[in-house]
């Protein structure tokens, strides 16, 4: 569970790395601000972590820190700030689902590549609940709130 919490961890900082632009940008600087306050929460929270359930507030942080980069990144563009997103269902690693998809009789928000995937019928994403038991806590601090 640690390696995905970092994995997850370094996936952010990449994503941060490629919006350093926003840092310059007066409408958009207090929310790449607030995303790089995220990421250090999220990396000391780690750093801390004795358990699973402690790895909870490194996932809800870090999504919290995702929204300030989408944020930033729509401000930065000149756009409307997007409302508070639902991370994609099968992999929040892959940021806000950007569209509903059915999935096991219900609608799922899904990045674009896995419900393109999803369309073409290639390969199935694996839900968040067929995950070994221990990832719980990371997976609901996922689609949970953030506990600053």
């Amino acid at each position: 569970m640690r390696r995905a919490a970092r994995d997850d961890l370094a996936s952010f900082a990449a994503d941060a790395r490629g919006l350093e632009a926003a840092a310059t940008s007066p409408s958009a600087s207090e929310a790449y601000r607030a995303a790089l306050a995220a990421y250090e929460r999220a990396e000391l929270a780690c750093d801390h972590a004795r358990s699973p359930e402690d790895l909870r507030v490194v996932a809800s942080t870090v999504a919290l820190g995702r929204h300030e980069l989408a944020r930033a990144r729509a401000l930065l563009d000149g756009d409307e700030a997007p409302p508070s997103p639902r991370p994609c269902f099968f992999d929040a690693r892959h940021g806000s689902g950007v569209r509903e998809v059915e999935w096991d009789s219900r609608r799922v928000a899904a990045c674009e590549a896995d419900a393109e995937r999803l369309e073409r019928g290639a390969g199935r994403p694996v839900p968040y609940w067929d995950a070994p038991p221990e990832f719980r806590p990371w997976i609901e601090g996922q689609y949970g709130e953030a506990r600053l």
